[in-house]
């Protein structure tokens, strides 16, 4: 940390020497989330400036790549978002997100969840109506882009039309072909990555898991890629919304995936037992996601849809089950109250997660050709494609 503290130092000491920066900041009030916003807003005010500023320019590059690389090596590396680093996505987004919206149907369709969670309720899993076009299907038969591969083959997928659902799972999956994924600081597209993990995870089952690449492998590496996808939310701004009751996208995000994870965590419990450090309960992570959830929803009005979510980590606490029992929970069995045991937990969500990227900057959780084309094939057998 303290090695941190010194390259920021210097940094700081670096920015300041650097052209007309001491009479910006003097004739500034505004608020910036990172060094980056604050540069980039720093090189607005020199390009009025009626002389040549490309040494100002080089400078002004070097600090932010200088920025980019101390973040990125902290512990805050989850939440950053390197600018430098992003892929331009924007026209095949525009034009997908177009096609997309074209597609939606009214209402929705219901399916009998795999793991059910309940001994009085069926759970089913509500999804909406796609109704994608051949002609849709034929323009991004080739794409690889995670957010597009994973919107298509989920809606394929669902309507067992597996054929087409598994072609472009497999063009989604081949972004893990690399050590570092190449869309790590694309928002929607770390989303559609997280997705495509977390649907490949769900249509191949413990079983599959086991007899593909392993279990730890899929459920670590989806860990990390929901926890980035809530992480990574904390630093964005919504700027697409003229409304300012409107509801960032971001947060709808943070508030689905902590739930998400907080599922993944229970459905997979025996699992996460071993694959989390000694000591760490998953019934306690499952409590405090699903608290979370309902904390940042209140914030924005929309306790409404997560009301289950607080219910659920109440039971956890109470009951230490999804079903409320006389046998006591961790109400009896821990020291510590429930918000202690939230705290606690959502601080220790984000160590897990943190230790995760680490493996992942090693290339633990790439996923060869031939892996990818094992579980492919598992899949094909599995719905008789």
């Amino acid at each position: 940390m303290s090695s941190q503290i010194q390259e920021l130092d210097k940094l700081n000491d670096f920015i300041f020497s650097i052209p007309y920066f001491d009479s910006f900041l003097s004739n500034n009030t505004s608020a910036y989330n990172d060094v980056e916003e604050l540069l980039e807003a720093f090189l607005l005010f020199v390009d009025n400036k009626e002389q040549d500023i490309s040494e100002i320019r080089i400078m002004v590059h070097i600090a932010i790549e200088r920025y980019a690389c101390i973040i990125e090596n902290s512990d805050k590396a989850l939440y950053y978002i390197n600018r430098t680093k992003k892929k331009h996505d924007e026209a095949i987004l525009d034009e997908f997100l177009k096609d997309y919206r074209e597609a939606k149907c009214e209402g929705f369709l219901f399916k009998k969840a795999d793991i059910q969670h309940y001994k009085s309720i069926t759970e089913k899993i509500a999804y909406q109506k796609i109704d994608f076009q051949e002609e849709t299907i034929n323009k991004y038969l080739n794409c690889s882009h995670p957010y597009v591969c994973s919107v298509i083959s989920t809606a394929f997928i669902n309507a067992k039309q597996y054929k087409i659902g598994l072609h472009f799972l497999k063009n989604g999956l081949s972004n893990f072909d690399a050590v570092h994924n190449p869309y790590w600081d694309n928002p929607l597209a770390l989303k559609g990555c997280a997705d495509l993990l977390h649907l490949t995870q769900y249509i191949l089952g413990l079983k599959g898991m086991y007899d593909t690449i392993g279990v730890n492998k899929i459920l670590e590496a989806l860990y990390l890629y929901i926890s980035r996808v809530i992480y990574m939310g904390d630093i964005l701004q919504d700027k697409t919304s003229f409304r300012t009751d409107a509801i960032p996208p971001h947060v709808i995000d943070k508030i689905n995936y902590l739930s998400i994870r907080a599922d993944l965590v229970y459905d997979f419990r025996n699992s996460f037992a071993s694959i989390f450090p000694i000591g760490v309960n998953p019934d306690i992570q499952f409590l405090a996601d699903k608290y979370m959830a309902d904390v940042f929803a209140k914030q924005y009005g929309l306790e409404v849809i997560t009301k289950d979510c607080f219910n659920d980590s109440l039971k956890m606490y109470r009951h230490g089950a999804l079903t409320p029992n006389y046998t006591g929970g961790y109400y009896d069995i821990e020291d510590a109250t429930w918000g202690e045991l939230i705290e606690r937990g959502t601080t220790r969500a984000y160590n897990i997660a943190y230790n995760y990227f680490n493996e992942y900057r090693k290339g633990s959780y790439r996923l060869h050709t031939n892996e990818i084309n094992t579980i492919i094939s598992y899949l094909v057998k599995k719905f008789n494609v």
